[in-house]
């Protein structure tokens, strides 16, 4: 973001596909009081890896939008970083 250049990252939520809300919250603490930093504090072949797969869905169409369109990501007016992203206006296509 320093020199200019917008980001996204994509990060764990609790609003499970599978069992909403309440039920993200519930394992996040049985995880956190069983398994974090703990012999089972690994990857687990049966874990529902739906909302990771929607995640990897949405950043490949954001992906695949940016470089198919006419124009690249810019920040806000508002944001202190435009200035520096401007200058290296010339540099993309």
């Amino acid at each position: 973001a320093q020199k200019g250049v917008p980001g996204v990252y994509f990060r764990a939520g609790r609003d499970l596909v599978n069992g909403g809300k309440a039920a993200g919250e519930r394992e996040r603490a049985r995880y956190n009081a069983v398994c974090y930093h703990q012999t089972c504090d690994e990857f687990k072949p049966g874990w529902d890896m739906t909302g990771a797969a929607q995640e990897g869905s949405v950043a490949y169409a954001l992906g695949r939008e940016i470089v198919g369109g006419a124009t690249w990501p810019t920040w806000n007016a508002s944001e202190p970083f435009l200035a520096e992203r401007a200058k290296s206006d010339t540099e993309r296509r």
